[in-house]
């Protein structure tokens, strides 16, 4: 439902971390990269937030196992589990793709 009202009316929610400190957190831009992407402009979105976009296949299969199952009764896909160190490169990455976006020399939206 989300998604429809984001593709028909493009509505963008601000982000108020950035209101509040000028800085781009994890997520500024995610809702323009979405919509990018709905419209099929695949390279407008990774300009806008590439870390959501590369972050959407693996949140898809989540939510798809999630409905099937709950639709099933039963789990259909395999939701692997991930080990300690896959945890902690996914917020080393976040945190480097955060500090990085932040940097002056960085180009702004």
């Amino acid at each position: 439902m989300a998604a429809w009202f984001l593709y028909r009316e493009g509505h963008l929610f601000p982000c108020y971390f950035y209101q509040t400190t000028g800085f781009y957190c994890l997520g500024c831009g995610g809702s323009r990269a979405v919509l990018a992407l709905m419209h099929g402009n695949f390279t407008d979105a990774l300009r806008y937030n590439a870390f959501v976009i590369l972050l959407l296949p693996f949140l898809a299969y989540f939510l798809l196992s999630m409905l099937i199952e709950t639709i099933c009764g039963r789990r259909i896909l395999r939701r692997p589990k991930l080990p300690g160190w896959a945890w902690i490169c996914f917020a080393l990455a976040a945190a480097a793709f955060t500090i990085l976006r932040n940097l002056p020399f960085m180009p702004r939206l």
